[in-house]
């Protein structure tokens, strides 16, 4: 599941009325440094911007939800448009604080990163003389280009990459089952899980809480890994039936349930040790060889 609350910001925003409170504040020119942190969110573990309290995002993911939900991106957009009239002040009378001001420093390059606007850059024009935070540029760049590039094009897939992720688009008609786990299995021996590519469609999407989007990859998902659990266990159960018990024991199809509980996310790790261990098994090396080269819809070889 995912490993972040995005609704701790609403709350603290919420809280006391603390978000019309910092608005009016930012109106005069100033605001209070215990704000910052929850108003002008920043990645954790850059340098130059103190420790984490508890509202520091834990990756370029968490940060792009955080900006594709509509109350808090607007909020952002608001606050920069006030703190926007002030430009003509050093950035240090607005926060009196060089950490807080970095945070504010490293908080626009990322929201202009994930979601550019005129407004954060000019933000960048008027405070930092239109250079972003060197330090949050460093520590995002490999995270955004795990995101942006364009794997299903470069391996030269058949199929649009909603097709994979979404058995009811018309994209993936005449994709078959077998097609599906197929790429997703020769998609993981050139280095790619299941989780790693399902988030960046969602990434590219904008999708995080779209319920039809995301319940969509979760039934998907789901559907894909037990077709590829049944007919691992129907190759072994051909070729040793000793080595089917194993495997089902190992990996039980019980692990593949959904409930009430389920989500994106669990689907896609299951698929993702499911798969792993059918590429480590030795038992499982010519099924999985044979499967790939028979129906994964990459044309590039690796």
């Amino acid at each position: 599941t995912m490993d972040f609350d995005i609704n701790r910001f609403i709350e603290a925003q919420d809280a006391d009325g603390c978000y019309d409170k910092a608005l009016k504040e930012l109106k005069s020119g100033r605001i209070e440094n215990e704000w910052i942190s929850f108003l002008f969110p920043r990645l954790a573990n850059v340098p130059g911007l103190g420790p984490d309290d508890g509202y520091a995002f834990g990756s370029v993911y968490e940060a792009a939800v955080f900006m594709s939900d509509t109350t808090l991106r607007g909020r952002l957009y608001d606050l920069s448009r006030v703190l926007q009239y002030h430009t003509e002040v050093s950035i240090h009378w607005v926060t009196e604080c060089k950490v807080d001001s970095e945070r504010l420093h490293s908080s626009i390059t990322l929201a202009n990163l994930l979601a550019p606007c005129s407004v954060w850059m000019e933000l960048l024009n008027g405070y930092f003389d239109g250079e972003p935070h060197a330090p949050t540029l460093e520590a995002v760049g490999g995270e955004i280009e795990a995101y942006t590039t364009e794997w299903w094009s470069e391996y030269g897939a058949r199929f649009f990459e909603r097709a994979y992720f979404d058995s009811f688009c018309h994209e993936s008609h005449n994709l078959s089952g077998e097609g599906r786990y197929a790429t997703f299995m020769d998609m993981a021996k050139r280095g790619h899980s299941v989780t790693s590519l399902a988030r960046r469609y969602l990434f590219n999407h904008w999708d995080f809480f779209d319920y039809y989007r995301t319940s969509g990859v979760e039934s998907t998902l789901h559907f894909s890994a037990c077709k590829l659990w049944r007919h691992a266990y129907g190759w072994l159960e051909r070729h040793d039936e000793s080595w089917a018990s194993k495997f089902s024991d190992d990996f039980p199809y019980s692990s593949l349930t959904r409930d009430r509980n389920s989500t994106w996310e669990t689907a896609a790790e299951e698929y993702d040790r499911l798969i792993a261990y059918i590429l480590s098994d030795p038992h499982l090396a010519d099924f999985a060889l044979f499967r790939i080269n028979d129906y994964s819809t990459l044309r590039a070889s690796y």
